[in-house]
C-alpha cells in the first residue's frame, strides 16, 4: 500500500518589510539630501563663473549628478494600491519611508565606503529623494512596505472614504 506523501513546500526567506516613519521623522533626511543639493548646485554655479541666471539649469544638473533614479509605478486593484520603487545599489538599511494618506517619501543615502563601482562596475549616485502623490486617500497604518533588492514594494489600502474609481496607472 503506498502512503501519500506530503508535497514538499520550499522555504524561501520571507521579503524583508520595511517600517514606515512619520513625516516629522523624516524630515531632517529630506533637508540633509536638499542641502546636498544646494551645495552642488552653488559649485556648478561657481565653476560658471558666477554667472546669474543659471540656477534652475544648476540645481537640476546637481539632482542628475546627486541622485539615484528611482522610477515609481503605481497600479489601483479594488481597495488598494500598489507601488512599486526602484531603487538599485541601496540596502534596506539605507532606505527611509514615509506614508501620508495622499503622499509617500523615499529617502535613501548610500554609505559610503569602498565605491560601489569597484564592488559592481556600476557607480550609483549616493542618495535617493522621491515624493509619489496618491490618487486617493489611503490608510497609512494599514500598508505594508516590503524589500528586496533594488525594489521597494508598498501595498496600501484605500482609506473607507476613498472615491472607488475604475483603474490607475502612474510611472
Amino acid at each position: 500500500m503506498e502512503s501519500a506523501q506530503e508535497p514538499k513546500v520550499s522555504r524561501r526567506s520571507p521579503t524583508p518589510k520595511v517600517t514606515a516613519v512619520s513625516p516629522h521623522t523624516l524630515q531632517p533626511h529630506v533637508e540633509e539630501v536638499r542641502a546636498a543639493i544646494a551645495r552642488r548646485a552653488y559649485e556648478l554655479f561657481e565653476a560658471g563663473g558666477w554667472q546669474h541666471g543659471h540656477d534652475r539649469e544648476h540645481w537640476f544638473r546637481a539632482e542628475t549628478e546627486l541622485l539615484a533614479n528611482a522610477p515609481a509605478h503605481l497600479t489601483e486593484s479594488g481597495d488598494a494600491l500598489n507601488l512599486g520603487v526602484t531603487i538599485e545599489g541601496f540596502k534596506k538599511s539605507e532606505i527611509k519611508t514615509s506614508i501620508e494618506p495622499r503622499r509617500i517619501v523615499v529617502v535613501g543615502k548610500r554609505r559610503v565606503g569602498a565605491p560601489a563601482k569597484k564592488r559592481t562596475g556600476i557607480a550609483y549616485p549616493e542618495l535617493i529623494l522621491s515624493v509619489i502623490d496618491l490618487p486617493v486617500d489611503i490608510s497609512p497604518k494599514k500598508a505594508v512596505i516590503q524589500f528586496r533588492t533594488g525594489m521597494l514594494t508598498f501595498e496600501l489600502p484605500k482609506s473607507k472614504d476613498a472615491p472607488v474609481s475604475t483603474g490607475t496607472q502612474a510611472a
